[in-house]
């Protein structure tokens, strides 16, 4: 993920285009995102999500 700050973002275009440029680093990105995807957003995990939210009531 990249953040910027809203108020003061003049420098996002050259981070853009240096993750553009660093190929490592952009498969490092995508390879986080889609573990922390798999570990959070499947069907199983809202389940699990879901199942203990009835156990709480």
């Amino acid at each position: 993920m990249l953040q910027f700050n809203l108020e003061d973002f003049s420098d996002l275009p050259d981070r853009v285009k240096e993750l553009l440029d660093d190929d490592a680093a952009r498969e490092a990105m995508i390879r986080r995102a889609y573990e922390k995807a798999v570990a959070t957003q499947t069907w199983e995990c809202r389940a699990k999500e879901f199942l203990q939210l009835l156990e709480d009531i």
